[in-house]
């Protein structure tokens, strides 16, 4: 009971986490439609170079195959943060940055599983000239559920104009994103066969600032733009 009530803190925790305090990039190319798409995947397959479809194992979860998610014979938790780093060069500057956040969280676990009875002929002192039947289980039908960044905006940058009024500063700010929460299942049908349905909901938002100042009468103007997801 205490390690069930851990993991729900523990859910609860990064989920608000992804979702008020996300700024996963400070690109300024991430302001374009919903901002730079996060891969979907966990650091298991980022060591393999982004390798997914094909992966299967009992003790963690490959995102882009469900189907691997029957392999699961007993609960699985798993989860991850990154620490990132660049560097943006101009003709007369250069600006240095440090970035980390949130990656994914993942909890799957089976939800029916069937006996199987088979003889044990292992050699156990004793029971040299004995053979007993040992109970197994094979997963039919496991479930995964988790959060993850679907896609992150983090952009702040001037321009300067010269008009007919005069000249005009203008400064963008550009934050949030959108996150994915999505349940697998997989189920066994035969040895040779697993079936799996990945579903997704889609949610964030996006936080859009725009400052317009006359640098000749030092009047500004500010405009704040809030879109839910």
């Amino acid at each position: 009971m205490k390690i069930n009530k851990l993991l729900v803190a523990l859910f609860i925790t990064l989920f608000t986490q992804c979702i008020v305090a996300q700024n996963n990039t400070r690109s300024p190319y991430s302001v374009r439609a919903f901002g730079e798409l996060e891969p979907f995947e966990s650091a298991f397959n980022k060591a393999l170079g982004g390798n997914s479809n094909g992966i299967r194992s009992s003790r963690f979860i490959s995102f882009a195959n469900p189907a691997s998610v029957s392999a699961l014979g007993q609960v699985s938790v798993d989860f991850g943060f990154h620490v990132t780093s660049g560097k943006y060069f101009s003709s007369s500057a250069a600006n240095t940055y440090y970035n980390g956040n949130f990656s994914y969280f993942t909890l799957g676990f089976p939800l029916y599983r069937k006996e199987i009875a088979q003889k044990d002929t292992s050699t156990r002192t004793g029971f040299s000239n004995k053979k007993s039947i040992i109970k197994s289980y094979r997963t039919i039908w496991a479930a995964a559920m988790g959060i993850t960044p679907f896609s992150n905006i983090g952009a702040s940058y001037f321009k300067n104009l010269d008009t007919t009024y005069g000249s005009i500063s203008n400064y963008y700010n550009y934050s949030g994103g959108l996150n994915r929460f999505f349940v697998m299942n997989g189920v066994n049908v035969n040895k040779n066969l697993s079936l799996g349905l990945n579903t997704s909901l889609i949610f964030g938002q996006i936080k859009n600032q725009k400052i317009y100042l006359l640098n000749d009468t030092f009047v500004g103007r500010a405009t704040s733009d809030l879109s839910l997801y």
